[in-house]
């Protein structure tokens, strides 16, 4: 599963984050998934509850902010949301577009309970300095990805193949039978006439 091998390197990336924050246990972890990300929010969490285990982000919580696809027009420079998947522009219709948003996993906030005299539930929030964290993120998925469209573009390439192997035997097969179909008609023909002979 995708979504397994991305959420087991994002819990390696916030366990090095938390560590380097000064430790503490993981109590949250706000991940904003951009809806053409080629993640499925419901995976990801399935994912999140069984890479958690093995981790110091085992008893956090995992929130999942879906953001949308977006695009500016180059014509007219208006922003719109790109709906099922109708890359124009809302406004003048242009298709001459470019996606603002909604392809990328973020990472966006960690937050570490700190255990301290005072307050053994104090809770600090991690949302800074990110940004090394989410580019390798981003780059595993675009793999994945790309690991993904060239398993169903070669999947689809031996399908192809397959039936054409397939239509090859089929055609080869009628053709044989339409051989031995004028073969027997030619035989037919030929003992029809020497019976003809044979009885003038």
């Amino acid at each position: 599963m995708h979504e397994l091998s991305l959420m087991n390197h994002l819990l390696r990336l916030v366990d090095r984050e938390a560590i380097a924050a000064g430790g503490g246990r993981v109590t949250r972890i706000r991940v904003v998934l951009g809806e053409f990300s080629g993640v499925e929010p419901e995976l990801l969490e399935s994912a999140f509850r069984i890479a958690a285990r093995s981790s110091r982000c085992r008893d956090a919580s995992l929130e999942i902010q879906v953001e949308p696809l977006e695009a500016e027009c180059r014509d007219c420079g208006a922003l719109s949301r790109v709906v099922a998947f109708h890359f124009v522009c809302a406004r003048c219709g242009s298709n001459q577009i470019e996606i603002r948003s909604g392809e990328e996993i973020k990472l966006e906030s960690i937050t570490l309970s700190v255990d301290e005299e005072d307050d053994p539930n104090l809770e600090r929030e991690k949302i800074g300095d990110l940004n090394g964290v989410n580019d390798q993120i981003n780059t595993l998925n675009h793999d994945n990805n790309e690991n993904s469209t060239l398993n169903y573009v070669n999947n689809e390439i031996d399908t192809f193949k397959e039936r054409n192997a397939e239509n090859e035997l089929s055609t080869r097969i009628s053709d044989d039978d339409d051989r031995l179909d004028r073969e027997f008609e030619r035989d037919r023909a030929r003992r029809l006439g020497l019976t003809r002979k044979a009885s003038m």
